[in-house]
């Protein structure tokens, strides 16, 4: 008995440590789960606050700081140009009163974000600071020429101009205080500002999407896998795994909706981009086309060059345009290569026709070694894609050559092997180079090293990055090496097929060859809705002796071809954007017309919308071509000749 009652004692001992170790469990249960729930709870409020605070600094602040720069900038312009003291009032205003950008500086250092970020900014206001002495001695000039004396000037203005500059005529005073806030160098030092506030913005972007990955990364394994050894024990823990499952559920449907946010955004990004080249295009065609007539016209010297510096101006800002489209498709992975014949010889002639006038021009010693470059081989690729890698490297070199300098081209290490062609390129300049820190982010987009006494050198800063987007799509390598004040220099790695020459090639070649630069008896028809576009075409046309009848949109096209006799025109050129009916519901009407020539007339689409669907959207319309705006007149030609040899949806 007493071995039975001490058996029983022993398992109730027992039972009691299973039930203090079940409890234990439990409140262990209990307790991981509120601290997981509670970490989630907590971490979301992080992440609200540090969302909260990046959209502060990013928008309130460098708002309220540009707001002040740019005040000051105004006004000072807008009193050296029109001496209205109203204005010279309100810039002492912004400076000594209002002071947004001290105010800005002030919530910075509140937040407590890093030193670098505060140092960004810092040096923004100094850059600033400087930009204002200059201002403020601009005014104080251009106040002296109408008069007012030192007594008179705003409270706050400092007397920044020596006994020399005061005693100038005031005609000489006005010109230099207004030259002063018009000039390039002071354009750069507002640049420089401007590239302190962005990065800036970098910074920050930076630092915050770092702290909110952290906040955001919940750190659970661990906690799951003791969450799962303690759910056997605890029936507690069930319904705070569903608690938790909720919760994921619901992050998952924000995030399902982030991204169908983020890509909504993309696509008003692309419509955006192909709206602004149409829209860009549009006018830069009438400054380019009307620019080009008016260089045929017997012009005074003067006149000749103010064209010929519109010229270059127009087309800059054609390629600028063409440098963000570009950047846009490659950024959102649509960019795609379009391969085709091309022949070893005709690169060597691009590089010749283009770069050497380039360094000619400025006084450049341009050489190169293309000596184991077969001559007439033909291999497949993007014909003006590879032309553009080459032309921004070399073009980049040109620019930060000074006159009297050297660039090389030199190519290297061919191979024909395997119906293919291998070769390396290398590009190579004496010029200002580029410094350690930059060549780590080079080819990075819009990234401009900071030199602001090369204020004449301007660009977009995406030359090299789309160069090396295009490389890479090509399936290459490139890289540089640079010395500060001794020069660049680039290697590029690149391998395409061989490939015969294309007989569509041949016969564009005979064709030009038998009528190289006349369309003398072409009739042509012309859809065009701007005026000035359609002056500028049919200028052109006529100049070499075709014939052409307009119509102003896409239905009057129609018509017109439709009431005609047969053959009476020989081609269409057909813009895409137009009133009534576009250009591609008018290609297929006339298509579908039936009359012998509906069918076999050559349509050209000439448009603004110069992106690679644009071109498919016209060949699958009917049309045989696409020639984008700004028109140049030889590629026109050129279009014209070609198309007139071709059937229905046959490119040129």
């Amino acid at each position: 008995m007493k071995m039975k009652r001490s058996s029983g004692k022993q398992s109730a001992h027992y039972m009691e440590y299973v039930l203090v170790i079940v409890i234990a469990f439990a409140v262990s249960a209990v307790v991981f789960a509120g601290i997981m729930f509670f970490s989630i709870i907590s971490r979301s409020s992080e992440i609200k606050q540090l969302e909260k605070e990046r959209e502060q600094a990013y928008e309130d602040i460098t708002n309220l700081f540009e707001q002040g720069s740019n005040t000051l900038t105004y006004e000072s312009k807008s009193y050296c140009e029109t001496k209205d003291i109203a204005h010279l009032e309100a810039y002492m205003q912004e400076l000594t009163v209002t002071r947004s950008r001290d105010t800005a500086l002030q919530a910075l250092y509140r937040m407590g974000i890093s030193a670098r970020e505060i140092s960004l900014m810092q040096n923004a206001k100094i850059a600033s600071d400087n930009l204002t002495g200059r201002e403020m001695w601009a005014m104080e000039m251009v106040a002296l020429s109408t008069g007012m004396t030192e007594d008179e000037f705003p409270e706050g203005m400092t007397d920044r101009v020596t006994d020399e500059e005061k005693n100038l005529p005031p005609e000489e005073q006005y010109s230099r205080g207004y030259r002063s806030v018009t000039s390039a160098s002071y354009f750069t030092q507002k640049s420089a500002i401007d590239s302190y506030v962005r990065d800036f913005i970098a910074g920050i972007m930076k630092y915050y999407g770092t702290a909110v990955a952290e906040a955001t990364d919940p750190g659970i394994g661990n906690l799951l896998v003791l969450f799962i050894l303690i759910l056997v024990l605890a029936v507690l823990m069930i319904f705070m795994l569903m608690v938790y499952s909720r919760l994921e559920k619901k992050n998952a449907a924000a995030l399902s909706s982030a991204m169908q946010a983020a890509q909504a955004a993309n696509a008003a990004k692309s419509d955006f981009l192909s709206s602004m080249s149409h829209d860009i295009r549009t006018p830069l065609n009438g400054i380019i086309g009307m620019t080009a007539l008016a260089r045929d016209e017997d012009n005074p010297p003067m006149t000749r060059e103010y064209l010929e510096k519109i010229d270059g101006s127009g087309h800059f800002l054609l390629s600028l345009v063409n440098d963000i489209l570009d950047m846009s498709k490659i950024e959102a992975g649509k960019f795609q290569l379009h391969p085709e014949a091309y022949s070893t010889t005709d690169f060597l002639k691009y590089i010749d026709n283009v770069i050497l006038p380039l360094c000619t021009m400025k006084d450049i010693v341009f050489s190169e070694n293309m000596s184991e470059m077969p001559k007439d081989v033909y291999f497949l690729a993007d014909k003006l894609r590879f032309n553009q890698i080459f032309f921004n490297l070399l073009s980049n070199a040109v620019k930060f050559t000074p006159s009297g300098g050297e660039i090389t081209l030199i190519q290297k290490n061919t191979v024909l092997d395997r119906g293919r062609i291998t070769s390396d390129f290398f590009i190579e300049d004496n010029g200002i180079g580029m410094s350690e820190e930059f060549q780590k982010k080079l080819f990075g987009f819009f990234e401009q090293e900071n030199r602001q006494q090369e204020s004449a050198r301007t660009g977009s800063g995406l030359g090299l990055s789309i160069a090396k987007s295009l490389v890479d799509l090509m399936g290459g390598t490139i890289r540089a090496e640079s010395i500060k004040g001794r020069g660049t220099k680039f290697t590029v790695h690149l391998s395409f097929p061989l490939c015969e020459k294309a007989a569509e090639e041949k016969k564009d070649e005979n064709l030009l060859a038998e009528r190289p630069d006349s369309l003398a008896g072409i009739m042509i028809l012309m859809a065009e809705d701007n005026d000035i576009n359609a002056q500028i075409t049919e200028a052109l046309l006529k100049k070499k002796g075709a014939g052409v009848r307009r119509a102003e949109n896409g239905s009057e096209a129609v018509e017109i071809f439709s009431k005609s006799p047969e053959g009476t025109f020989n081609i269409i050129l057909m813009d895409m954007q137009m009133p009534v009916m576009d250009g591609l519901e008018a290609s297929r009407k006339i298509r579908a017309l039936e009359r012998k020539d509906a069918a076999g007339v050559p349509i050209i689409a000439m448009t603004a919308n110069a992106y690679q669907e644009d071109v498919d959207k016209c060949l699958a319309a009917g049309m045989n071509a696409h020639t984008a705006k700004p028109v140049e007149p030889r590629v026109l030609y050129r279009v014209i000749l070609s198309a007139l040899g071709t059937v229905p949806g046959d490119s040129v």
